[in-house]
């Protein structure tokens, strides 16, 4: 077997970037990663299916916002929420949609607006919020399993 300077230098700086990849990548996900909590603050979160009934646009708001009101059934009733999903939503395509909202978080108010509840989505590689939605109508109101 020959050594070859050329070839093992190029092998030492491809193994270099591979190995700065998993130390940046480790970074930013200890940097990203939220604290660890318990079963019993987990436990205390009130999450619940609700239907959409009226959607506007939150003219005061500095970044593209809606407001958005939610069925949450009887037991809790008619939310708002002041939402930034106008990239995948709007008045006409959201109306209707069952939605999962967090709904036990203090009243804040948000551009003018006082959000009473915290409607759950993804958010995409772009900022772009994707809503979370049960796979089959449900009742409002309803707890969500886990």
């Amino acid at each position: 077997i020959v050594w070859n300077p050329i070839r093992s230098d190029k092998i030492f700086i491809d193994f270099s970037y591979k190995l700065l990849s998993i130390v940046i990548f480790t970074q930013l996900y200890i940097i990203f990663m939220k604290p660890q909590i318990t079963y019993d603050d987990f436990d205390k979160v009130d999450i619940r299916v609700g239907t959409v009934i009226s959607v506007t646009k939150n003219e005061k708001a500095r970044k593209p916002s809606l407001v958005v009101e939610v069925d949450f059934g009887e037991e809790i009733g008619i939310k708002q929420s002041s939402a930034q999903i106008t990239h995948y939503y709007n008045e006409e395509n959201l109306k209707g949609k069952q939605v999962i909202g967090v709904c036990n978080f203090p009243e804040k108010n948000i551009a003018g607006v006082v959000s009473q509840v915290l409607i759950l989505g993804s958010i995409d590689k772009e900022g772009k919020v994707i809503l979370v939605h049960p796979s089959q109508k449900s009742e409002n109101g309803l707890p969500i399993a886990w």
